[in-house]
């Protein structure tokens, strides 16, 4: 269990920048699964230990308040919920004197602090500026910024990164850079002719899946058929945009992800991997981990993958936190998939884990609930108030209980979109993702597989 802290861990939840840069033009959050992403910094494992304090686009509900507090046994951290008035958190932390002093408030000045931020970007490093002038010392103080700019870039990271190593790029797909839609039909043509029929493209500074695109070559010949071909695929909205970086489309079983810190020192720190739960094999909806996992002779492959891209980001003046994606095909080979330059939308459940672990041992002794089931982004079809959420939830028993972790797109304005996050922990994998199957069926209003088919498919090992 993480120690509570010598330095005050102020965690941002800023996904909103992540997928749409420093807005500082006003705008409205538009989608609620932002509000849920921020809501995550709450439980954030950092290298410093649980946050002390968050800022967030929306707190827990009082309900949901009252629920961790039974079911994790320790209290959330303060949280801070600066007035929206642009796209940026920070921007609108600084801008908000209230919010601001509301933060001072929550610190320690005779302690350091740490921010912890879903992803580096020139608000986090104003933020640690603003900080230092009210006397506070900031340690680790967020810095790169720009190089986590071009890094996040899906043509520059394969062009820089993954090309210039033996070992990373031995465990890449065979991959292509396309300028243009003109670049991008010659492309296919060539490895059309290849006898290469399926590919992945993607728009370089794409978010998530918004920008993933599974392509059958028979079909994709024109540039203008390139980018019509693009923008009728998917589910989410789509982010067709130049340059792409084209992927052979590699068959698998399972997709694990990584989470990995990097250190000032240049030293890497490892902070968790679970096996992604993936909807149309591209957007995440969730993960399980277990301990003995961590024993399986992929996840050592992977690691040793990961963290060389690691060491790279290191020697180039890069200290924060990297998630990778990967692949693990029916022959054992492990592809490493992605980089994202930035905390996974899993580092929320390795510290719910951690804690939610540590709470059942205390209270029915020596712990065996070493496996966990998440699903994130649960559609409840439900009223929104969290208690009726909370409601459905089986009580904790001998084979495992399930918790109920976020909230926060109940507070959205959109009806259309209330979704919750989930946690189940048992001593069997296959219990943890049985109950955890069953209430996200209640909450959907759908019988249990088709629950479990509506949020993605958790590939098994």
């Amino acid at each position: 269990m993480s120690r509570a802290p010598e330095v005050d861990v102020v965690s941002i939840g800023n996904p909103y920048e992540w997928l749409h840069g420093d807005v500082h033009a006003e705008t409205d959050i538009e989608d609620s699964a932002e509000l849920l992403g921020s809501q995550k910094a709450l439980f954030w494992p950092t290298r410093h230990g649980f946050p002390t304090a968050s800022v967030v686009e929306v707190g827990p509900s009082a309900s949901l308040r009252d629920h961790f507090a039974q079911c994790l046994g320790r209290p959330l951290p303060r949280i801070v919920t600066p007035r929206r008035t642009t796209g940026s958190i920070c921007h609108n932390l600084l801008s908000d004197q209230d919010a601001f002093e509301a933060l001072l408030s929550h610190l320690d000045p005779a302690r350091p602090v740490h921010l912890a931020p879903y992803m580096l970007t020139r608000g986090v490093e104003e933020v640690g500026h603003a900080l230092g002038a009210k006397g506070f010392q900031v340690i680790d103080p967020p810095r790169a910024s720009e190089l986590v700019a071009r890094w996040s870039s899906k043509v520059e990271i394969d062009l820089e990164v993954y090309r210039t190593d033996p070992l990373i790029r031995s465990a890449r797909p065979r991959s292509f850079v396309a300028q243009d839609f003109g670049a991008l039909a010659a492309l296919y043509r060539d490895l059309r002719a290849d006898g290469l029929r399926r590919v992945v493209v993607k728009s370089a500074r794409s978010a998530g899946g918004a920008g993933v695109y599974f392509v059958d070559l028979s079909s994709a010949v024109e540039a203008t058929d390139a980018r019509a071909t693009l923008e009728t695929k998917g589910v989410n909205p789509s982010h067709v945009a130049p340059p792409f970086l084209v992927e052979e489309e590699i068959t698998w079983t399972f997709s694990p992800s990584i989470d990995l810190d990097v250190l000032p020192s240049g030293q890497v720190r490892f902070v968790g991997a679970g096996v992604q739960r993936l909807y149309d094999r591209r957007y995440y909806a969730g993960f399980a981990t277990s301990e003995a996992m961590y024993r399986e002779a992929w996840f050592e492959d992977a690691l040793e993958i990961c963290e060389a891209v690691a060491r790279r980001f290191g020697a180039a003046g890069f200290d924060g936190p990297l998630n990778f994606d990967l692949v693990v095909t029916a022959e054992s080979r492990v592809v490493l998939i992605e980089t994202n330059v930035r905390r996974s939308a899993l580092c929320d459940g390795y510290g719910i884990a951690e804690i939610l672990g540590a709470s059942r041992a205390i209270r029915q002794g020596p712990s065996k609930w070493g496996c966990f089931s998440f699903a994130d982004y649960v559609e409840s079809r439900l009223t929104s108030d969290p208690s009726r959420v909370i409601a459905t939830l089986p009580p904790p028993s001998e084979s495992g209980e399930v918790v109920l972790t976020s909230d926060a797109s109940l507070a959205s304005p959109t009806p259309t979109l209330r979704w919750v996050s989930l946690a189940s922990v048992s001593e069997v994998p296959a219990v943890a993702e049985a109950n955890l199957a069953e209430v996200c069926g209640r909450l959907m209003g759908l019988p249990t597989q088709d629950a479990v088919r509506e949020l993605g498919t958790l590939h098994t090992m």
